[in-house]
């Protein structure tokens, strides 16, 4: 599969090319690939792994190869066992998503209403309003 993305205004206007690779690991049974799909019958199991890749290489440049980077990323994944696949694919996300850790419901300001929470602020007294507007469960 491949594509572009949407134009983005004032940026890029659709010059982001991906591309995606599928495989597809069974443990018994028969795997059929079709101009409609793909049908896995009879198996004990099934692994799919998606691959991906862009031309991106930085704000500035988009002349990466999208189809060598999904290529050489499916070949990694469909030769890993799939606990080590899934534990590195856990470590490479925590490492970009558990930067940041925050505490936003402690302090004397926590129980008070928003608009009293913004006024403190601005007062500096209430140093834990920031962390609210990164929350991720809505409370705060």
């Amino acid at each position: 599969m491949s594509g572009t993305s949407s134009d983005v205004p004032n940026w890029s206007k659709g010059m982001i090319q991906f591309s995606a690779r599928l495989a597809i690991r069974n443990e018994g049974g028969s795997v059929q690939a079709g101009p409609e799909g793909i049908t896995v019958s009879q198996a004990n199991s099934v692994v799919l792994i998606l691959a991906s890749g862009t031309n991106y290489l930085s704000w500035k440049d988009l002349g990466g190869d999208r189809w060598g980077k999904s290529q050489n990323t499916g070949r990694k994944g469909a030769g890993q066992i799939l606990e080590d696949l899934r534990a590195a694919h856990v470590a490479d996300y925590q490492k970009m998503f558990r930067r940041v850790s925050i505490g936003s419901r402690e302090g004397e300001g926590a129980a008070l209403p928003t608009d009293e929470r913004v006024r403190r602020f601005a007062e500096g007294k209430d140093v834990g309003l920031p962390a609210c507007s990164i929350s991720t469960d809505g409370i705060c």
